[in-house]
């Protein structure tokens, strides 16, 4: 399905021009309508959830900015957005090994069975919320076992009853945030069964499942990140990336910085 557009581009609605009023979004929100960014630099165009569907069966991606597009947000052309930070070349690679040798591929299989058990991962179904629930407890319970790490983490709620869940690992300083992500919704496109069995094991349990081995990893290492690393359980990527948008606005609202991002999906 649709990779998450990366959270490491602040500006989460520069995509779309600004001639949608306010009077107009509260208008065809109320009526259901979604707002659906189709390309970079392109107006946003309305859609029924019907035809949102239909574009998600012929595989078109977009991202729906119904909930966080502001007609007075001023515009950056999504290109000019590009190239913003230089990175130095990997290091560290004698830590990197040590700690992949370490990963339990039982492990990871185990959490992928549990989350393909539940009955779908949709964001609006209990199986969905039921799902982001257990991502919680389970990196609960991987902090409790490392308490002298600092590692913290804390549900992101949204408008629907699928939260995120975002855990972190404190920095030596505070400086901008590093986040690895994946998506723990499923969907059902098959026409009439948007409700139905939904598993999701390949996507994205399998991108869930390595992140919730590779923070266990760390977190039994002792691993120090020089600035904060997070990782993201993210609700909503399936109907248009909204989970990650709503996260992405509130950080540009709080003045987060954001160092880098590297989403895993479809890992199995």
């Amino acid at each position: 399905m649709k990779l998450l557009y990366s959270l490491c581009v602040a500006f989460v609605t520069t995509s779309v021009q600004a001639k949608v009023t306010y009077t107009e979004l509260a208008e065809n929100r109320a009526k259901g309508l979604h707002l659906l960014s189709l390309q970079p630099d392109v107006d946003p165009v309305w859609k029924t959830e019907d035809e949102k569907l239909d574009l998600m069966r012929a595989d078109v991606n977009f991202m729906d900015v119904t909930e966080v597009f502001d007609p007075d947000e001023p515009r950056v052309p999504l290109r000019k957005t590009s190239n913003l930070l230089t990175y130095p070349p990997p290091r560290h690679q004698a830590q990197v090994k040590k700690i992949i040798t370490t990963l339990s591929l039982p492990n990871i299989k185990n959490h992928v069975n549990s989350l393909s058990d539940f009955h779908d991962r949709y964001v609006s179904t209990q199986g969905g919320a039921d799902a982001a629930d257990w991502i919680l407890r389970t990196v609960q319970a991987i902090i409790a076992k490392y308490p002298g790490t600092g590692a913290t983490v804390k549900a992101f709620p949204h408008s629907w009853p699928q939260h995120s869940t975002i855990a972190s690992i404190p920095g030596k300083t505070h400086g901008p945030v590093t986040i690895v992500s994946a998506h723990v919704d499923t969907i059902n496109l098959d026409y009439g069964q948007l409700y139905e069995r939904a598993p999701g094991s390949d996507d994205d349990a399998t991108g869930c499942a390595e992140l919730l081995e590779a923070f266990r990893a760390l977190l039994q290492s002792g691993f120090k990140p020089t600035t904060p690393v997070e990782f993201q359980w993210v609700s909503g990527e399936e109907p248009g990336s909204i989970g990650s948008q709503a996260i992405a606005n509130s950080y540009k609202r709080a003045g987060v910085q954001v160092k880098g991002m590297m989403n895993i999906v479809l890992a199995g």
